[in-house]
């Protein structure tokens, strides 16, 4: 190849690159677009965060499973993006590559923020209600295909081995590159516009993604994790009895048989049960309640409530100096009151998780914090995380101090439930590893990423301890499987979107961070789902999209696949065999009333890697009338697809059934499998 033709061949490339590019940029201003017109629920959430004090420092950062991304960003780019802020050379940009995110660590005033909020309307009403007052870490969302654009700028820039007229040329890609932006999501980091982020005492002065913050109940998702990668999910079905001498002490000693009202009947609570917040317990066992409560009914309270005896008082745990021992905790939880009978409905229970800590170790004969850091924390390399005050407290965020945080607050056994420490980096490891079955096989992993039971949102589902919501801002239901934390001062949001394989972490500390971190999830997810979408249906149409011929042209059969805006799936526009139109006779075989139809492919999971270029992937059809209309029944509305795959077969396989190979990431042939036919992609 001459130096010409190669020269071309990566104009073309970089042409591509910027094409998709503005595809992808695109993408991202509709989706911000979409947040333009505010309901009066977020409007209101922005006016209560305005009126309370919002002393704060949160991280974010959005990743997806394998995304390594090295950026150097110009200096002439730098101070674009300077004047962009209107903040001058002031602004300092941290530009963090790691595994896990393309994190970009800003810090920028108040009136760098208004003059955002101009540009960007979901992003008003921020510097109002953190009130400027204290740093908040940033992310972005990723934009991979634009830094790997900057990274083209950047080597045509510096390359003096190319012609005159080629560089001319380059110049031309060059200005074209430089109008490509990637939506950036800016929150308050200086007080008051005034001087550096340090204004706490203690800790950190700047947050960083391996900055330490206590993640709260984010802990039980950790425990979860750790309990299947040491025992798997065998156990889950076993009663907590068989675990705990304790508890089945207690289900011996107040039977639930006789009385069900007084007594936890133990031995029908499984692990599964506490691991989904179906055991019918109590949230907590010594709670810092009781020590308001005991103060209330002391003379001259308002409280009209009897002394309690010594005796009934809990000897531990709720001022956070004395923590229980593991015989203190369940025989104070045993002697509790049962909530509902075992399976009944979810309540969140933090005692379910302590339990659950206790049978780890006896099921295994092994601490939680060894199992913990040698099993979970040194595999994935989460070197900031610990079960344990860490012993440097340089690193920790904790605002007026590690006491009046909280963030050396001893929650003794407590801790797998609520008191594990992390950073934004190890929290996005961990997220990677479940999203590429790192320390899980695949189907463990989806087995545990799924619904045990229901909550009365008609959106919202409970997990293994998976908090589930349903997105249905599309045509389609998207689950995410996210779990929040809260721990004093600390706020925590840990998201997964299996379905495009992304995530995001939120980690806050300060006041009222709880209100914050869901109104900035809210935000995200309604930014970045509909981005995903159409990038998953770009790239999807990539790879798949076009037309398959039979090898044998005199046989007459083909198919063409495409897709359609803001619709899912890949749509089959066309399929003859032997010359005759099979989507009529689809209609015939699928649906109860034939007619015309909807014909579109889904993924399987089912993938044989041939070689590491080349692959066959396993698709299904779904067959729908496109007159179909529901009447709103229960019964009526139902959904049949899901029982009407592989339900028609030839030769015993599914009429339903495709695959295709795939090689160097293009689909270059198709197999209708029930007619024994392999089409070759001609288009």
């Amino acid at each position: 190849m001459t130096k010409g033709t190669a020269a071309n061949a990566e104009a073309r490339a970089l042409l591509a690159e910027y094409t998709r590019a503005t595809t992808q940029h695109n993408a991202l201003e509709r989706a911000v677009r979409r947040l333009e017109e505010k309901d009066e629920a977020k409007t209101a959430r922005i006016e209560k965060l305005e009126r309370e004090s919002t002393e704060q420092k949160t991280q974010l950062a959005i990743f997806r499973p394998a995304l390594q991304i090295s950026l150097s960003i110009s200096s002439r780019i730098m101070e674009t993006r300077r004047r962009d802020l209107g903040q001058g050379s002031e602004s300092s940009f941290i530009v963090a590559g790691n595994q896990a995110a393309h994190i970009l660590n800003i810090e920028i005033t108040c009136e760098a923020i208004e003059t955002f909020g101009k540009h960007h309307p979901w992003a008003e009403g921020f510097e109002e209600a953190f009130g400027c007052t204290y740093a908040t870490a940033l992310a972005l969302l990723s934009c991979p295909v634009w830094v790997e654009i900057m990274n083209l700028r950047a080597r045509m820039v510096t390359d003096n081995t190319r012609s005159e007229t080629k560089k001319i040329e380059d110049r031309s890609l060059v200005q074209q590159m430089d109008r490509i932006t990637c939506e950036l999501m800016a929150l308050s980091t200086n007080e008051a516009g005034h001087g550096s982020m340090n204004i706490y005492e203690h800790g950190v002065t700047e947050v960083k993604e391996d900055s330490v913050f206590r993640i709260g109940s984010g802990s039980k998702l950790i425990t979860a994790y750790l309990f299947l990668i040491e025992v798997g999910m065998k156990y889950w079905g076993h009663p907590i009895t068989d675990f705990v001498p304790e508890l089945a002490a207690a289900a011996r000693n107040c039977s639930a048989s006789p009385d069900p009202v007084d007594c936890t009947d133990w031995s029908e609570i499984t692990l599964g049960a506490l691991a989904s917040h179906m055991a019918g317990i109590r949230n907590d066992y010594s709670t810092p309640t009781e020590l308001l409560l005991q103060a209330a009914t002391l003379p001259g309270s308002a409280l009209v409530a009897p002394q309690l005896p010594t005796s009934a008082i809990p000897p531990c745990g709720y001022n956070f100096t004395n923590a229980c021992s593991e015989k203190q905790y369940t025989n104070g939880l045993a002697a509790e009151h049962p909530i509902y009978a075992p399976s009944t409905t979810p309540v969140y229970s933090n005692a379910g998780y302590e339990v659950l800590g206790f049978a780890l170790e006896n099921t295994t004969g092994r601490s939680y914090p060894e199992m913990l850091q040698k099993d979970l924390f040194d595999k994935l390399r989460m070197k900031a995380s610990s079960y344990y005050v860490p012993k440097d407290l340089t690193n920790a965020v904790m605002p007026g101090g590690p006491v009046k945080s909280y963030f050396t607050a001893d929650l003794g056994g407590e801790t797998p439930a609520g008191g594990l420490f992390s950073s934004q980096a190890d929290m996005i490891k961990l997220g990677q590893s479940i999203l590429t079955a790192a320390l899980l096989s695949p189907t463990t992993i989806r087995q545990w990423m799924k619904p045990v039971t229901f909550t009365s949102n008609l959106n919202q589902a409970v997990g293994m301890p998976w908090e589930i919501w349903r997105d249905t801002s599309t045509d389609h239901v998207i689950d995410i499987y996210t779990k929040q934390g809260d721990l004093f001062a600390y706020s925590s949001l840990f998201v997964l979107i299996p379905d495009f394989n992304v995530g995001f972490v939120v980690l806050a500390v300060g006041t009222d961070t709880t209100d914050t971190v869901e109104y900035l999830s809210d935000t995200i997810i309604a930014t970045i789902i509909p981005a995903l979408e159409d990038t998953a249906r770009e790239q999807a149409h990539g790879v798949y999209a076009g037309t398959y011929r039979s090898t044998n042209s005199s046989q007459g059969s083909n198919m063409t696949l495409t897709t359609n805006p803001g619709e899912p799936g890949m749509v089959v526009k066309s399929w003859f065999s032997g010359g005759i139109n099979l989507l009529p006779i689809l209609s015939g075989i699928f649906l109860p009333t034939p007619g015309a139809v909807d014909v579109r492919l889904y993924p399987t999971n089912l993938v044989q890697q041939l070689s590491p270029s080349k692959q066959r992937i396993s698709y299904r059809m779904m067959t729908r009338a496109l007159a179909e209309v529901s009447d709103g029944g229960e019964f009526s509305s139902d959904c049949e697809q899901w029982a009407m795959t592989n339900s028609r077969t030839y030769g015993n396989v599914g009429i339903d059934e495709v695959v295709f190979e795939v090689e160097d990431g293009k689909a270059v042939s198709v197999s209708p499998r029930a007619l024994r036919s392999v089409y070759l992609r001609v288009a």
